[in-house]
């Protein structure tokens, strides 16, 4: 298996073949280091607007044959909740600063505003498992 640096460095170079893509992340196990050899990877992506499902899955398809790994995609403009603050907080392989800015603040209204509540929601959820009810 290739070490981390290995495979973002693979992705990174694929993804900078893309000139529709401004900003790539890569979240979860690529982003964590945790990932196995039949892992995928999971990129966000923004261009200058949406992608429609067949330029995303045209993308994935380029990387894919590129890199060898299976790629799970998601456009950031469709993306929010806990998806967008995942992806956000990912790693940059192709960055646009700017861009970036505009989905954290998204992410961050979602972190601030919603999060507090699904967690206090998911602990009275356990309380009442762990009580019988």
């Amino acid at each position: 298996m290739k070490g981390i640096n290995d495979r973002l460095q693979v992705i990174k170079k694929a993804l900078e073949n893309e000139p529709l893509i401004e900003l790539a992340l890569v979240y979860g196990s690529t982003a964590r280091g945790d990932y196995r050899p039949d892992s995928d990877a999971d990129i966000a992506v923004a261009g200058k607007k949406k992608f429609s499902i067949s330029t995303l899955a045209d993308i994935a398809v380029r990387i894919e044959k590129q890199t060898g790994i299976t790629i799970d995609i998601i456009d950031l403009y469709s993306s929010e909740g806990l998806i967008l603050y995942e992806s956000i907080c990912g790693i940059p392989l192709v960055d646009n600063p700017p861009l970036r800015t505009e989905f954290t603040i998204k992410a961050l209204g979602f972190k601030e505003d919603f999060l507090p509540q699904l967690n206090a929601l998911k602990l009275e959820r356990a309380r009442r498992f762990s009580s019988g009810y």
